[in-house]
């Protein structure tokens, strides 16, 4: 395992490292899950604190990965493929209903092509209007709120 710099403080048996930027207060953190390195500002001063926000990230961060969900993404395509990876799944090993299968097909062919860009975040009442309307432009033969 490389050293650490002397200003770093591991926590969580070393899983876990809090560190200080050259220009700023607040303490970071890192760990890695999944094979990637997830980095994230704790957002305060105090250690102690910081301990706690980076504790609590790695658990939530462990807990997504064992759950099949992504550890850290925004993106609506990202949870969108990990939930119809689970409808998938299920249906194709028939422990979940026929409907999964009308499920994965939705999120594929409609979902991901219209929010698959977006930070699940900003997704609001107008994007699911403008949703709706792309459904049920004429010619799109996917309409199915008509």
């Amino acid at each position: 395992m490389p050293e650490l710099s002397p200003d770093s403080v591991p926590i969580f048996d070393g899983k876990v490292v809090l560190f200080k930027r050259p220009r700023s207060p607040l303490w970071q953190s890192r760990f890695r899950i999944a094979r990637k390195w997830v980095r994230m500002s704790t957002k305060t001063e105090d250690l102690d604190e910081a301990k706690e926000v980076a504790r609590d990230a790695y658990i939530d961060a462990y807990h997504k990965d064992k759950n099949g969900l992504p550890v850290v993404s925004r993106r609506f395509k990202s949870i969108a493929e990990a939930v119809r990876d689970k409808f998938k799944h299920d249906y194709e090993n028939k422990i979940g209903p026929t409907v999964y299968r009308d499920y994965y097909q939705a999120i594929d062919n409609w979902l991901i092509t219209f929010f698959g860009h977006m930070n699940v975040a900003t997704i609001g009442p107008q994007h699911i209007k403008e949703f709706y309307e792309d459904l049920n432009r004429p010619g799109f033969s996917g309409g199915f709120l008509s």
